[in-house]
């Protein structure tokens, strides 16, 4: 910064932004978190989709939404 300043107001800025470019380290994430995150969201959006498009996963499907149905 620009050294000793005479002014409360310019001092407390000057503070603030020595607090904001420490904070500025951020937050990490795990990569098997990040990864099995995203694993999980395409898992769920895309897995019936994909088992529906052979003719297996279509029956295991209709099997269970039938089993669904009779609760």
């Amino acid at each position: 910064m620009r050294g000793r300043s005479s002014s409360a107001a310019v001092c407390q800025a000057e503070q603030v932004v020595r607090n904001y470019q420490v904070a500025q380290g951020g937050v990490t994430i795990p990569i098997w978190l990040l990864a099995g995150s995203i694993g999980l969201f395409f898992g769920v959006v895309l897995g019936p989709a994909i088992l529906s498009t052979t003719k297996e996963g279509s029956e295991m499907l209709a099997e269970y939404s039938r089993k669904r149905i009779r609760r």
